[in-house]
């Protein structure tokens, strides 16, 4: 008996042993660096939306060896130190690359083309406005490789850009710049011809007080030039600036009539979210460059009992609601007027409403309406970068 139970002892006991070696198998494996589930964590942590940061990294197929790039300074410190702790090896690149000595720029012209890939036929994505900044990231031929002042990315010629250092571009900053307030406006040099046009929401910089409806100015490129009849916001007074309904909704009906243009971000042509981020520029406010990131700024208004809660200058964002495991998509973004109707821009600049009884009402975006938003000043949130 005593023997039975011994045998049963050291089989029970053999057992446990195996369980536990092919626990500890199990754990073991799950314990192994693995780099791909590693990189793909970090993406999603570090660059969830990359319409505004770079994180380009991928593992060649032939020689095993990890390559890419991105513009995260935390992650770019992150990825090194876990790569080197398990032995991998990579040739990753932090942006902006080492070959670019001026880092900053400045647009130069009046709207410069921000397009998906370095070259003239590929899609335009949007619109950096003479006078605001750009980290330049990298180059390729005649181009460069930027990130506008709202995060967005692309790619922009070069002549289009006026490369600064950092201690240029805070001169320039500290200097007295405003924001032109006309939608189109030539400049001239000194002999009377024309040298550059202007658009709203392009930055300049005064010089001195104008004489007999003549401004004198700088652009960007330094070059010193003339205006007649400049409408113009100060720098100065822009960064104080609060939400001001009246003004916001003056502006953008000012614009009606202006084509739709994809990408659009300038009095040339919008697109739904350039129409709404030009007009916010010119009332004090930043915001992130589309539709589906304008919607995550603000506060939540209630529309469950209809649209009496809304304010003029509240945003209305359209698209298709979550459903069967779909997240929701926002498409269009317009600025709220008054008695259910609304500016935005769809073929053109144009009001609507969604009021069935109305006779400039839109059944489409009625039955696509999804939520709409009261935007503060600190909307731009993480999008903005630092410069």
């Amino acid at each position: 008996m005593n023997k039975i139970k011994i045998g049963f002892l050291i089989s029970l006991f053999g057992l446990i042993a195996l369980s536990c070696t092919e626990e500890q198998d199990a754990k073991l494996k799950d314990d192994v660096f693995n780099p791909l589930s590693f990189v793909d964590k970090l993406q999603k942590s570090a660059c969830p939306d990359k319409r505004v940061c770079v994180f380009d990294i991928q593992q060649d197929s032939s020689t095993g060896i990890w390559q890419g790039e991105l513009s995260n300074a935390v992650a770019y410190k992150t990825i090194l130190e876990v790569f080197s702790e398990n032995d991998i090896e990579q040739q990753i690149k932090l942006l902006p690359d080492n070959s670019i000595l001026e880092p900053y720029g400045l647009i130069r012209v009046s709207t410069a083309q921000l397009r998906g890939a370095a070259k003239h036929s590929s899609e335009l994505v949007s619109q950096g406005l003479l006078g605001q900044p750009v980290r330049i990231l990298k180059k390729e031929g005649d181009w460069f490789y930027v990130q506008l002042v709202d995060g967005y990315l692309g790619w922009i010629e070069s002549l289009s850009i006026t490369p600064y250092s950092e201690t240029a571009l805070r001169a320039w900053n500290e200097s007295e710049r405003a924001f032109v307030l006309n939608k189109n406006l030539d400049v001239y040099n000194e002999q009377g011809q024309i040298i550059t046009e202007l658009v709203a929401a392009n930055v300049i910089s005064l010089i001195g007080e104008p004489i007999n409806e003549q401004q004198k100015i700088q652009l960007p490129d330094g070059q010193i030039g003339f205006t007649y009849y400049l409408q113009f916001l100060r720098a100065s007074e822009w960064i104080d600036m609060q939400p001001n309904p009246e003004s916001i909704i003056g502006i953008a009906k000012t614009y009606m009539g202006i084509p739709y243009v994809w990408g659009g971000t300038s009095t040339k042509g919008f697109d739904c979210s350039g129409f709404t981020k030009n007009i916010f520029l010119l009332n004090g406010m930043q915001l992130p460059r589309d539709a589906s990131q304008q919607v995550q700024c603000g506060e939540t208004i209630d529309t469950n009992n209809g649209f009496e809660n809304l304010k003029q200058g509240d945003l209305l964002f359209f698209g298709k609601k979550s459903s069967n495991n779909k997240k929701e998509r926002i498409t269009h973004v317009a600025i709220y007027l008054k008695n259910a109707s609304f500016i935005h821009a769809s073929g053109e600049v144009k009001i609507q409403s969604l009021d069935p009884s109305s006779e400039i009402f839109a059944p489409d975006r009625l039955e696509t309406f999804i939520r709409a938003k009261r935007i503060s000043k600190d909307c731009i949130g993480t999008y903005a970068h630092k410069l």
